[in-house]
């Protein structure tokens, strides 16, 4: 509008200062708080704010001392320079006859405000729980900070086009742009939907098979386990000392078989289940009631377990018991995942019992399942699979639960997005001269 009053000294730095803020606000859509925006957003408001500085009033001309900026943060320089721009057009408005640029001042004082909510970025990564939502990236501020734009970007179209549609050319140069942009911005949100709907399947499908495939290690695993207990039951040196209750000798073959097989626990007992030794402690002399022969997964207070309960027998007849057994625990997750991208959780009931990632943090966090398809944890969103576990009776357990953070499909979506802007901003572009040129043909023919 600036641009079309005239080409004037005056016309053409408030023209190309409204046109670096519109840049900035399209680079702020594709690179969020990148220094790009930054520097056109401080870029273009410096040129404005030092054009309506310079520039005298209509009729009431006054002398006006510029604000004392002190040197403060760049980041501080958005709503500083929004606010000076804001009371100068007050200024011109109030004091001068040019009461037209009043609805100015209150876009920019929407603009002021809603940089303010931009620092929220600034202390995004607050370890506060309550401040959190706040000030984190798509949190509370955010949001206020889009409504506050949204605002101001309508005011500021109503304004304007009151002024530019009164020129045949301007209206179709205006009209033709706008529906390219349409139906680009159209084209990419509905296809950007399309893939952000197929990306989140894929990822619930890939958390899915994640899950099951653990539950074929632990079938792997507790088949492993059996047979490292049923060749240590066969040994020679065992035999003998369970028959003499050599209580010395068993608790070194025990320590030792943890120690070559990396298992959890090793408990080796009398025919009558009184415990004679266990490998990872000196413990004995309490007895076990269950000692029927068994593969199983089971839940020990609050902690799971593959545990397998082996007899020994010579002759056919009972000399002991042993009962090999691997905690799940976090670290037995950390391995299985070395090698891969997954993230694992065991649930005890509602309750964190291990975890492949932050396990310092998680352990004991209680998280009651709401949904079957997400979870939140500490305040941030993860997609997730449930796999109920149950024990040889079908009795629940607990869960096996494979996560995946969603800010992994938002900054995909968000490069998808990005991409596509910059692809909508070359076609505008290359697309204007041949609206400006269809324009004025029109307006020669209406003449």
């Amino acid at each position: 509008m600036y641009y079309d009053a005239g080409k004037t000294s005056k016309t053409i730095s408030l023209s190309l200062g409204h046109l670096s803020l519109g840049v900035s606000f399209f680079l702020q859509a594709i690179f969020p708080n990148h220094w790009l925006f930054h520097t056109f957003f401080v870029l273009g408001l410096s040129i404005i704010l030092t054009s309506l500085t310079f520039e005298k009033l209509q009729l009431k001309p006054s002398v006006f001392v510029l604000p004392f900026l002190p040197k403060i943060l760049f980041n501080l320089l958005n709503p500083v320079l929004a606010v000076s721009v804001a009371v100068l057009y007050w200024r011109k408005a109030t004091k001068g006859l040019e009461k037209h640029l009043l609805p100015l001042f209150r876009i920019y004082a929407l603009l002021s405000i809603s940089e303010i909510f931009a620092l929220h970025y600034l202390f995004a990564d607050t370890q506060n729980p309550l401040l959190f939502p706040f000030l984190k990236t798509y949190g509370v501020f955010w949001t206020i900070r889009q409504l506050l734009l949204l605002t101001a970007s309508i005011l500021l179209s109503h304004w304007v086009f009151n002024y530019l549609l009164k020129r045949l050319q301007t209206q179709v140069f205006i009209f033709l742009n706008f529906l390219v942009a349409i139906i680009f911005i159209t084209t990419t949100f509905s296809f950007s939907a399309l893939i952000f709907t197929n990306l989140q399947a894929s990822i619930l499908r890939q958390t899915t098979v994640e899950t099951k495939m653990f539950n074929n290690y632990l079938e792997s695993q507790k088949s492993q386990l059996t047979s490292d207990t049923q060749a240590f039951t066969q040994s020679p040196k065992l035999l003998q000392a369970l028959q003499t209750v050599d209580k010395p000798t068993l608790a070194t073959m025990a320590a030792q078989f943890l120690l070559d097989k990396h298992h959890s626990s090793l408990i080796v007992t009398d025919p009558q289940g009184i415990v004679l030794t266990r490998g990872e402690n000196e413990i004995s002399g309490d007895s076990i009631t269950s000692l029927e022969p068994i593969a199983r997964l089971v839940r020990i207070s609050d902690k799971l377990l593959l545990q397998v309960v082996t007899p020994v027998n010579i002759d056919s007849k009972l000399i002991g018991t042993i009962i090999s057994a691997q905690t799940l625990d976090s670290a037995y997750l950390s391995r299985y995942t070395k090698n891969t991208d997954q993230n694992l959780l065991l649930f005890s009931d509602s309750q964190i019992v291990a975890s492949s990632f932050r396990p310092e943090s998680l352990l004991g966090l209680k998280t009651p399942k709401k949904n079957p398809s997400s979870l939140v944890l500490l305040g941030q969103d993860y997609f997730a699979s449930y796999l109920p576990l149950t024990d040889q009776d079908n009795l629940p357990l607990g869960n096996l639960v494979s996560i995946l953070s969603v800010t992994s499909i938002v900054d995909l979506a968000t490069n998808t997005l990005r991409s596509a802007f910059l692809i909508i901003l070359a076609l505008e572009i290359i697309f204007l001269f041949p609206s400006f040129l269809i324009a004025r043909f029109l307006e020669k023919q209406y003449k």
